[in-house]
């Protein structure tokens, strides 16, 4: 299963209705890395990345910790 990273930035992209290629044009980064870092297994995802994702896409990015009530 996909992590919620990868799902919210599929998200965006839909929303956007940008395309893999277009994403990485905008960012000027290789087309190679966006498959990366929407592969369901992929975790190295960085708070720079994903801002530059988030401003490409006319959003902001947001980092909450939530309390895990499971854990009590």
């Amino acid at each position: 299963m996909p992590s919620e990273t990868v799902l919210a930035i599929c998200e965006a992209l839909a929303r956007a209705g940008l395309s893999q290629a277009e994403l990485a044009r905008r960012l000027g980064t290789d087309r190679g890395n966006v498959p990366r870092w929407l592969s369901e297994n992929y975790q190295g995802h960085t708070v720079a990345t994903l801002e530059r994702i988030a401003e490409v896409l006319g959003m902001r990015l947001e980092i909450r910790f939530v309390r895990d009530d499971s854990s009590d």
